[in-house]
């Protein structure tokens, strides 16, 4: 019976289920198949893009390179490989689901057979077409789009880049922001930082580049800040040339060097400058702030310890510069100041090494140029006619001095041979506190002639006038000549760093920071008016 009713509803139906199912069977081929196209790329692009930053082998840098710049190629070619073969595999599927389709365990099925095997014939067909046609050209549609916003992407990327670098130099630049090396004698804009992360991996380019924009990714997968604005001066700082730790790599160096011969007072005049610059910043309303750098310790205590007179100012011996440091702050300013002196030996002036020996001066803002106006044979008469004794003094010429320093900066490749150099120089005449000296450049002295000249104009530069007619009067006129020829800007103050002769009374410094201001005011106005 119930072969009966299948023959019966056989014969009926098949022509039915045929006009049915064939065009449901292309139908389905086309919606699968655009569904296949679609499919197969979608899931190469989940599969294939990962936006983590990734290490290169050969890179110097110890940082993982940025998505864009790094596997965004790569895993854009692996994707387009990877949804074109699975396009094509689809067509394996197809044949499985035309299997799948005229398969039955019903006792109809022999009745039904060719309908079946006709709706899957077209299924595969249309669906084979719609895979090698449609998927096709949806894969290559979705591979142009993909490239596209790819691209779109890279550029926006890459323009956020070179804002965000143009902004961190923009910053650096406008002020003057520097790291200083005090073994390398270099200024660098960009230091090596120490990764916190793993404290052994050292990253010379943390900046905005390909190592990503506001942070990069050490190979540790610690998390750098790479801008001003991100924390990269929270991170240690180190030389990138001789790797010495750097005192501050956010600030603005200000570098003096102190130029003169052996017992020309060097030393001497910086004990007295340190005391007097804490004294005025301790006098100052607000918040200004003098702190000394860690590893400096050692030396500004041996500075107080001179001061007071009960251990006598020994000489520097060090051939290379003596390296003084101080870290200056206020509200007001943008980034902190650097105080940076330099105190060279006088025998490290001469000889076949000066060059080597002063290499300092390629950061130099500014000179201090001792002149010990017992270097001259007129002077030490007079004293001697006058019953005194002479002092400890310099007995280098300072006209040779002057010339050494033009020599050194030539050799340095600062200036040209024949050119004036522009660095401001402060010659500081000494030991004022002598008595044949005090009579014409002692403070009392200096204020009495300014008064019975009538007091107009500027005090300094009758000061500095008064300085030059001692020095000519006591046969230092060359050197004078000399120092304006080969200088475009100069001064001279009167110092008296001890205020007296060596004894165990603490130092009483007379006209120790006029110079000293005087430099830092003609590169460094905003601070200048702080202090």
């Amino acid at each position: 019976m119930l072969h009966l009713i299948g023959f019966v509803l056989g014969i009926v139906l098949k022509p039915a289920a045929a006009l049915i199912l064939i065009p449901a069977s292309i139908a389905a081929g086309i919606v699968w198949g655009v569904y296949r196209g679609l499919y197969s790329y979608l899931r190469a692009v989940r599969y294939n893009t990962d936006f983590k930053p990734v290490s290169f082998v050969g890179d110097h840098e110890p940082a993982k390179r940025s998505y864009f710049y790094g596997n965004a190629y790569k895993q854009f070619l692996s994707t387009v490989k990877e949804a074109f073969a699975s396009n094509f595999s689809a067509l394996h599927e197809a044949d499985e689901m035309r299997d799948d389709i005229t398969f039955t365990r019903s006792e109809l099925h022999e009745y039904f057979l060719w309908p079946l095997k006709l709706g899957g014939l077209f299924f595969v067909v249309s669906a084979t077409l719609v895979v090698l046609i449609a998927g096709t050209a949806l894969c290559a549609a979705c591979t142009v789009f993909h490239a596209v916003i790819l691209s779109l992407l890279w550029g926006l990327y890459s323009l956020v880049l070179c804002i965000t670098s143009a902004s961190d130099r923009l910053f650096l630049h406008k002020n003057k922001v520097w790291a200083q090396c005090p073994s390398y004698f270099k200024r660098i804009r960009l230091p090596a930082f120490v990764c916190r992360g793993c404290s052994t991996r050292f990253h010379r380019e943390l900046r905005p580049n390909k190592y990503g924009i506001f942070r990069h990714t050490c190979e540790c997968g610690a998390k750098l800040g790479s801008t001003y604005g991100t924390g990269r001066y929270r991170e240690s700082a180190y030389c990138p040339y001789c790797m010495t730790p750097l005192t501050s790599a956010l600030s603005k160096p200000f570098t003096v060097n102190m130029i003169g011969g052996t017992e020309s007072g060097k030393t001497v005049y910086l004990v007295a400058l340190y005391h007097m610059l804490k004294e005025r910043v301790k006098g100052l309303s607000g918040d200004t702030t003098l702190s000394i750098p860690q590893g400096y310790e050692q030396r500004f205590s041996d500075l107080d310890r001179w001061f007071k007179g009960r251990v006598r100012v020994p000489n520097t011996v060090e051939f290379t510069a003596q390296t003084y440091t101080l870290m200056a702050d206020h509200p007001s300013l943008d980034v902190k100041r650097q105080l940076i002196v330099y105190d060279i030996a006088g025998e490290a002036i001469s000889g076949s090494n000066a060059a080597v020996n002063m290499v300092s001066l390629t950061t130099c803002d500014g000179l201090l140029v001792m002149c010990d106006p017992f270097c001259s044979s007129i002077l030490c008469d007079r004293v001697l006619e006058n019953g005194g004794q002479l002092p400890d003094h310099c007995s280098d010429d300072i006209s040779v001095l002057i010339d050494d320093l033009v020599h050194f900066f030539v050799d340095l490749r600062l200036i040209k041979t024949g050119e004036r150099c522009t660095v401001p120089i402060a010659m500081i005449v000494t030991k004022t506190d002598v008595p044949e000296v005090a009579e014409v450049l002692g403070e009392g002295a200096v204020a009495k002639a300014y008064q019975n000249s009538g007091g107009q104009g500027d005090l300094s530069q009758f000061t500095d006038q008064k300085c030059r007619e001692f020095l000519a009067d006591i046969g230092l006129e060359s050197a004078l000549r000399k120092l304006d020829m080969q200088f475009t800007n100069t001064k001279l103050f009167p110092v008296s760093s001890m205020g007296h002769g060596y004894d165990d009374t603490a130092f009483t410094p007379q006209g120790v920071c006029e110079p000293f201001y005087w430099l830092l005011k003609e590169k460094d106005k905003q601070f200048f008016d702080i202090m």
